[in-house]
């Protein structure tokens, strides 16, 4: 089914769900046992020593499946690459900072609260986490600003969702979206070192 649903999308479809539609839609679904209304969200481990970003990102963006998977968007000089992924948070983490790889992301602002639209309940959770390596790696040291800057949002159930969901195995899951954001560099291209074009690559 989620097959078919893919090869259905229209051309322009951009998956850009609001915060209560990825609780209500995608984490609430998944956490209860049915089926999601779209095969778009991977199922990684986040929260490990191998772990980090680009990683999980080389492991979904593979070509064949980058677009099912990524969504790009373009703000300014500035691109932005996200994926879904489903994950499940260890109880010996902190809710605060989750060791990933050679690195941590770690939460620098309180938990936002996601209401209901139509009964006002709470039924989620969603932190914002930025991503820093705590140790020089091979990818780190042959061109750190190619690994871009990493953000995640993720989203847990909370108040009347996690309450409807009772002791369920999935109870511990959360879904996590990771942006990298990368910047264009501007390269100066001239004859002999004099005045030239200026171009732009990512």
């Amino acid at each position: 089914m989620g097959d078919q649903l893919y090869n259905n999308i229209p051309i322009g479809f951009c998956f850009d769900p609001t915060d209560e539609e990825l609780i209500t839609g995608i984490l609430f679904q998944k956490v209860m046992g049915f089926p999601l209304p779209w095969n778009g969200i991977a199922e990684k481990e986040l929260y490990g020593d191998n772990a980090a970003p680009w990683d999980v990102f080389s492991d979904i963006d593979d070509g064949e499946n980058c677009s099912l998977y990524c969504n790009t968007k373009k703000e300014g000089d500035t691109t932005k690459k996200s994926v879904y992924v489903l994950t499940k948070v260890p109880n010996s983490k902190k809710r605060n900072s989750r060791t990933s790889g050679c690195g941590r992301w770690s939460s620098h602002t309180g938990p936002k609260t996601i209401m209901h639209s139509t009964t006002g309940d709470i039924i989620g959770l969603m932190r914002m986490l930025s991503f820093k390596s705590l140790k020089k790696t091979t990818e780190a040291v042959n061109g750190d600003d190619d690994l871009g800057h990493w953000i995640m949002h993720e989203y847990s159930l909370s108040g009347s969702a996690l309450m409807e969901i009772g002791e369920r195995n999935n109870n511990d899951l959360v879904l996590c979206k990771i942006t990298k954001c990368t910047k264009e560099k501007v390269v100066a291209v001239g004859n002999n070192g004099g005045c030239g074009d200026e171009i732009r690559v990512s």
